[in-house]
C-alpha cells in the first residue's frame, strides 16, 4: 500500500511555474532521493506533500492515518528551554493522559465511570510507551550525537548543526510513518553526517530524503525521483550511480539521434508540405484544431474525475487517471505544434 499518492501536480509562483506534470507514490517501507537542480521545485514539492501549500494542479492522496514529520532546511527552535525540553514535545499526548490519570485517581472511591475512564487512559498509556518513554529519548539523543552533560543545553546555545540533530532526535521519537528530510546535511560537520546515515538506515518507517550529497544519496535511497522544472518527473527504481549511469547513456543517444536526424526531419517536414495543395493544407489544419479542442475537453474530463476519486480517497484508481492526462496532455502539445507549423504555410 502507498502511503502517499500524487497525480499530475504542477506548482506556478506568478508570473514562474515552477513544474508541473508530477506524479509518484510513496510506498510503505521505501527510501526515496529527491534530485533536480536548484530551482526546480524540490522543496516546493515537499510543502505540497505536508499540506504547506497547495497545488495549482493535480491532487494529493495520504493514505488514512498516515502520519508524517518534516525537517525543514532550516530548523527554527523558538524559545529558551532545553534540548530535553525539545524532545519531551513529542510526547504531550502522554503528559495530557497523566495529568487526566491523576485527576481520576482522586475520584476513583466513589465513581464508577472515573475508574472505567482510568483504565482506559492506563492501558493506552501503557501501549504508547508512557512507561519508558525517558528511557527512548536518552536512547535517541544518544543515537543522533548529544551527550547526556548536554541535555539541558538551551536551544538559544546550539549551533546549527545541533539544532538540525535536536529536531531530528524529535521527529524520531514522533515515530512517524513518513519522514521527509530537507537537506539535513545542511550545517553538519563529518562526524554528524555520519551519525545522520546511519540513524536514517535504522529508522523503521519511510523516508523521503531530499539532498545534494551523493554520498548520502547513494548510502540510502533505493528509489530516485529526478524532478525537471519543464518536464515532469522521472522515477527511477536503483541506486543513485545506477540513475546516473543510465541518464549519461540516455543523453549520448538522443545527442546521436538529433544530430543525425534534425536535418532530415526538416527535410521531409518540408517536403511534406509542398506535397499539399491549398485545400489538403486547409484541411489538415482544420482536423488539427478539431483534434485540439476533444483533447481539451478530456483534459477537463479527467480532471474533474481525479478531483471525484480524490474525495473517496481511490488512490489506484487516481493513479491510473493521472496517467491518462499526462498522456492526453502530450498529444495534446504535439497537435498543437504541428498545427502551428502548418498554420505558416496557409
Amino acid at each position: 500500500m502507498s502511503l502517499l499518492t500524487a497525480s499530475n501536480l504542477s506548482k506556478v509562483y506568478e508570473p514562474d511555474t515552477i513544474f508541473t506534470g508530477v506524479s509518484a507514490e510513496i510506498p510503505q517501507k521505501a527510501r526515496i532521493a529527491l534530485v533536480g537542480p536548484n530551482g526546480a521545485g524540490k522543496t516546493s514539492l515537499v510543502k505540497l506533500f505536508i499540506g504547506e501549500e497547495k497545488p495549482n494542479t493535480g491532487q494529493i492522496h495520504i493514505a488514512r492515518g498516515t502520519t508524517i514529520s518534516y525537517l525543514p532546511q532550516r530548523p527554527e527552535l523558538i524559545g529558551g528551554h532545553s534540548v530535553w525540553d525539545e524532545q519531551m514535545r513529542a510526547f504531550e499526548h502522554l503528559h495530557e493522559m497523566e495529568i487526566e490519570m491523576a485527576d481520576l485517581a482522586t475520584k476513583m472511591g466513589d465513581s464508577p465511570e472515573a475508574v472505567e475512564r482510568y483504565g482506559y487512559l492506563q492501558e493506552h498509556y501503557e501501549r504508547q510507551g508512557g512507561y519508558n518513554f525517558e528511557a527512548r529519548v536518552r536512547m535517541i539523543l544518544s543515537g543522533v550525537g548529544f551527550s547526556e552533560n548536554e541535555y539541558q543545553t538551551p536551544l538559544t546555545k546550539l549551533s546549527g548543526g545541533q539544532k538540525t540533530r535536536a529536531v531530528l532526535a524529535r521527529l524520531l521519537l514522533e515515530t512517524p510513518d513518513l519522514l521527509i528530510l530537507d537537506e539535513p546535511t545542511n550545517h553538519l560537520d563529518i562526524d554528524s553526517q555520519e551519525i545522520l546515515q546511519a540513524v536514517i538506515e535504522n529508522f523503521g518507517g519511510t523516508v523521503l530524503l531530499v539532498s545534494h550529497d551523493r554520498y548520502l544519496i547513494d548510502a540510502l535511497a533505493t528509489q530516485i525521483w529526478a524532478i525537471r522544472a519543464d518536464d515532469g518527473m522521472e522515477v527511477y527504481e536503483g541506486t543513485y550511480q545506477e540513475y546516473i549511469a543510465l541518464r549519461k547513456q540516455r543523453e549520448t543517444q538522443i545527442s546521436e539521434v538529433s544530430n543525425g536526424n534534425t536535418r532530415k526531419k526538416s527535410a521531409q517536414y518540408a517536403q511534406k508540405v509542398r506535397g499539399m495543395n491549398p485545400f489538403q493544407l486547409k484541411k489538415r489544419v482544420e482536423e488539427l484544431e478539431q483534434h485540439i479542442t476533444k483533447l481539451e475537453s478530456q483534459l477537463e474530463a479527467l480532471t474533474s474525475q481525479i478531483e471525484a476519486a480524490s474525495s473517496l480517497g481511490a488512490a489506484d484508481k487516481i493513479l491510473s487517471l493521472g496517467a491518462q492526462y499526462t498522456k492526453t496532455e502530450s498529444a495534446l502539445e504535439t497537435a498543437i505544434a504541428e498545427w502551428s507549423e502548418l498554420a505558416e504555410y496557409i
